[in-house]
């Protein structure tokens, strides 16, 4: 299987959310394509969707700055923050974060 039919079975997995399959798949086009971002993007989506929230994470923060996947890696990490345990009620985002507008 060549990369782009890769890319398109793991699309097909993430409609039917089948999250292990996912992971499954990007981990063969790792070990395939190593130097293709999108397939970094994938397992840490699955990974991420599998509610191993704290290893997403690290794996988005590796790729961010991805030509390729930063801006999807931006989204992915703000979402993984906001579904992260918050055990001490502080912010996982920032210091003076707010889930609020503030249009002053």
């Amino acid at each position: 299987m060549d990369s782009q039919e890769l890319k398109t079975l793991i699309n097909y997995y993430c409609q039917e959310r089948y999250f292990h399959h996912v992971l499954l798949v990007a981990s063969e086009g790792i070990k395939r394509y190593g130097s293709d971002p999108v397939f970094r993007f994938y397992h840490a989506y699955g990974t991420l969707m599998e509610g191993k929230t704290q290893e997403a994470l690290r794996e988005f923060e590796a790729i961010k700055n991805k030509q390729d996947v930063s801006l999807c890696s931006l989204l992915a990490l703000i979402y993984a923050h906001k579904m992260s345990p918050n055990p001490d009620g502080v912010s996982p985002c920032w210091p003076g974060w707010s889930r609020t507008l503030d249009l002053r």
